[in-house]
């Protein structure tokens, strides 16, 4: 696929997405009830002349049976249906073939068979998770309740609790990848990677294969995305791709999904700009076809950020925006989504800030992406700084520079990468609103030990001339820059002299 052909289909995807309702495990009981009964299946036996595949039908006529059977188990364990997901894909799956089967009246075509063929290999009756045991369960759902309201040492104590209560391999494995789940948060990797270590090691005791699967691809997720390790994360995906050879499940199930989505994040990571791109519009096509609501939304969010890393500002606000409309409010991603399209729209429209109605919606999304339960918090931030900045929004600027110095003093503050930018927010803002402080002063001694490479200082002198409330502040930063510039070589010498040219 060319990079055109990506954006062309790109522009389909983003064209037909529509928020779909979730399929719920009872709804799906529900449907299979019109699918039960020896009498269709029989009939359609009757106009098959086959063997082998009259024997196949046979299977899948009990096979419905078992889907009513599993559903009802389902509907009954409320509680734990969050640990299911995997489960009730296959068991949708199962359906939709039954009922395509039983729809043709006989008259297989190539997909059906196809589709049949892939379920009579499965493992007859695949079991459900061992159901986890009451106080266990409960833990672990105040654990990710904790999580998603950023209470990450409340989310670390209930974890703790979890594992001090489970009795079995699959509870201890369970609380395990929760607990390495909520130390990764905390950027306590050395704790969180033996966690996942004793994780899959208990899940191997349990004979569960599943919940091997899933510690090994929240391993690779955590060591890609936070310790941003990506041999490391290679090995884990490589193990979880030798694991999936042995499950006869379709490409579209929600493992090959993560799977390839952090593929992708992988091929970009190495710089295959194209690979990754198309490798996320695969994740995106499936979950347009068989995903939930926040799948979908998520798979746009990680799309919406590829297309931001390659240069393609549109594209990323397009992606961005599909996701806050498909993502629900209180979604645990949607502050992201939301505060990245604001900053999509405000690097895709440079030029048109002054327009207040623009610049009111990047405000408006960003101030979402700021919230407290917001894991882009300080990213935000920093871009509603810089928005008003250029929107001549005094007010706005100092409560946001004001936010992001106390989150840069927390514990924990924002990663290394996120530091700079942050620091360079928190000085442009005092600038502007305040001028030369001894505030100032502190901030601008951090940003100069953040950053080391002399252009980087000098780029952000020139910003600092240019927001420079009074004309001896903007000389002496336009000093500052050409004495930085001296002894640079050429292609880093020239962008800087060119910043500062207007204001000689």
């Amino acid at each position: 696929m060319s990079g055109f052909a990506a954006l062309g289909l790109t522009g389909l995807v983003l064209g037909v997405i529509r928020a779909e309702p979730e399929v719920e495990p009872c709804a799906l009981r529900d449907k299979v009830e019109a699918l039960q009964g020896d009498e269709p299946w029989t009939r359609l036996r009757e106009q098959v002349d086959d063997p082998r595949l009259k024997a196949r039908l046979v299977r899948l006529g009990g096979r419905v049976e078992s889907i009513a059977r599993r559903s009802e188990r389902i509907c009954r364990s409320q509680s734990e249906r969050q640990h299911y997901g995997d489960w009730i894909e296959d068991l949708r799956s199962e359906f939709e073939t039954a009922e395509q089967v039983l729809s043709s009246g006989g008259t297989l075509g190539t997909e059906q068979l196809e589709r049949l063929r892939e379920l009579d290999h499965r493992r007859a009756d695949r079991p459900p998770p061992a159901p986890l045991g009451h106080d266990v369960a409960k833990a672990l759902k105040s654990s990710e309740q904790f999580e998603r309201k950023n209470s990450r040492s409340d989310a670390l104590t209930a974890a703790n609790e979890a594992f001090s209560l489970a009795r079995r391999h699959g509870e201890e494995a369970a609380a395990l990848v929760r607990r390495a789940r909520v130390l990764a948060l905390l950027e306590r990797y050395p704790e969180a990677s033996a966690d996942f270590k004793a994780a899959m090691l208990a899940a191997d005791s349990a004979r569960d294969p599943d919940l091997r699967l899933r510690a090994s691809l929240l391993a690779a997720r955590i060591t890609l995305m936070r310790l941003e390790d990506v041999d490391r994360a290679k090995e884990h995906l490589d193990v979880v791709d030798a694991v999936l050879v042995g499950y006869p499940e379709s490409r579209l199930s929600s493992r090959h999904t993560e799977l390839a989505e952090l593929r992708a994040s992988v091929a970009k990571r190495e710089g295959q700009k194209l690979l990754a791109l198309r490798m996320q519009l695969w994740v995106v096509l499936r979950q347009l076809l068989v995903g939930d609501r926040r799948e979908l939304g998520m798979a746009l969010l990680n799309l919406g950020t590829m297309f931001d890393w390659i240069g393609q500002a549109k594209w990323a606000e397009a992606s961005f925006r599909k996701a806050v409309e498909v993502l629900p409010p209180e979604d645990p991603g949607y502050p992201q989504a939301a505060g990245n399209l604001g900053r999509a729209l405000m690097l895709s429209h440079q030029e048109d800030l002054e327009n207040l109605a623009l610049a009111e919606e990047a405000r408006r999304y960003l101030q979402i992406g700021a919230r407290p339960d917001s894991n882009i918090r300080s990213g935000a931030l920093a871009d509603l700084t810089t928005l008003s900045i250029n929107a001549g929004w005094p007010e706005q600027m100092r409560d946001s520079y004001t936010e992001l110095e106390k989150l840069l003093h927390a514990n924990p503050p924002p990663s290394a990468r996120l530091r700079f930018e942050a620091w360079q927010a928190v000085v442009l803002g005092r600038m502007y609103v305040e001028g030369r402080t001894p505030e100032f002063d502190k901030a601008y001694s951090v940003v100069m030990q953040e950053q080391e490479r002399p252009a980087a200082r000098g780029e952000l002198d020139c910003q600092l001339a240019r927001v420079a409330p009074t004309d001896d502040l903007t000389a002496e930063f336009v000093a500052q820059v050409q004495s930085r510039a001296a002894d640079l070589p050429e292609d880093e010498k020239e962008p800087l002299l060119e910043c500062i040219a207007d204001l000689l």
